[in-house]
């Protein structure tokens, strides 16, 4: 009997292993990809939060410094006006004067004050122009004012000029007479053309053209400037340029605005008033009109 033969032993199929590794790999590749997205598409929202609290931490560290600082400056602010209220400005009084020599005479002395005092002296209709005030008239730039402004207000105009803001002088002193026809003119055509009743015409009329005697004209201290090309003069450079400077050659604006109740008188930008270097100065630094000025420098309150 003849042996059988056993049959040969299958090998294995290698490739069709290697084949299955591979797609299980693949497969395992797919599956840790898909938790790679999913972790990112987790991870990503919080890190937006993140940085998110990062920028909002620095801008609260910026904010912060600068609150503190305006509290800081309001506080200061407030201090400062509670330290003006307990220590007023100290006003001018009589003894404020300055002699030019202490070698001067008694009689020197008393003529010099009553000189400096003259450059102060406010005219309007409640204090009317003494009689006995005698003005020193003098001519410049087609205008006539008294003698002791001129090298002054020369200067002035010379400087501002220079500066590029040429002044044209408009209106020096004006005579008693003519004063007078002004006054009456004004209230004419108030009359006319708003209706007003003689006496409200002469009130109003008061404000801007006193009537001869009470207008600051005939002092000879008063001028009136403009500046020409260069349109509506509270808007021009020149407007800007001798508000500035004009205490420098002692000048001051004789009618500021906002002070009508204390010089009677409507505002007039056009309007300057010579009073001295030394107390057109002061004048400034207390912030007071010429109507103020006058009575503490008399030493009344």
């Amino acid at each position: 009997m003849a042996l059988l033969s056993k049959p040969p032993k299958r090998r294995k199929n290698r490739l069709g292993t290697f084949d299955k590794q591979k797609e299980e790999a693949a497969a395992l590749y797919i599956s840790m990809k898909g938790v790679n997205k999913r972790e990112k598409a987790i991870r990503a929202p919080r890190d937006l939060n993140r940085k998110d609290r990062v920028k909002g931490i620095k801008s609260l560290l910026v904010i912060i410094p600068v609150v503190m600082l305006i509290i800081a400056a309001g506080g200061l602010w407030l201090a400062y006006q509670e330290f003006v209220k307990l220590n007023p400005p100290d006003y001018p009084t009589a003894s404020d004067y300055e002699p030019p020599s202490t070698s001067m005479t008694e009689e020197d002395l008393a003529l010099a004050r009553e000189k400096d005092l003259r450059l102060l002296l406010p005219v309007n209709v409640k204090n009317p122009l003494p009689e006995d005030f005698t003005v020193h008239l003098a001519e410049y730039g087609g205008i006539q004012c008294d003698e002791a402004m001129i090298p002054s207000l020369k200067k002035m105009m010379e400087d501002a000029a220079a500066a590029g803001y040429p002044l044209t002088l408009t209106q020096g002193y004006v005579e008693p007479g003519r004063q007078q026809q002004l006054y009456e003119e004004t209230v004419t055509r108030l009359m006319e053309e708003k209706r007003y009743s003689r006496v409200k015409a002469e009130a109003e009329a008061e404000k801007s053209v006193p009537p001869a005697g009470k207008s600051e004209y005939q002092t000879g201290l008063n001028i009136n400037v403009s500046a020409d090309g260069q349109g509506e003069f509270t808007g021009s450079g020149a407007y800007k340029w001798i508000t500035s400077n004009c205490v420098e050659y002692g000048f001051v604006l004789r009618y500021p605005e906002a002070m009508e109740s204390e010089t009677g008188h409507s505002f007039d930008p056009t309007q300057f008033r010579y009073v001295g270097e030394q107390h057109a100065k002061k004048m400034r630094t207390l912030n007071l009109s010429l109507n103020e000025y006058y009575p503490y420098v008399l030493g009344k309150s």
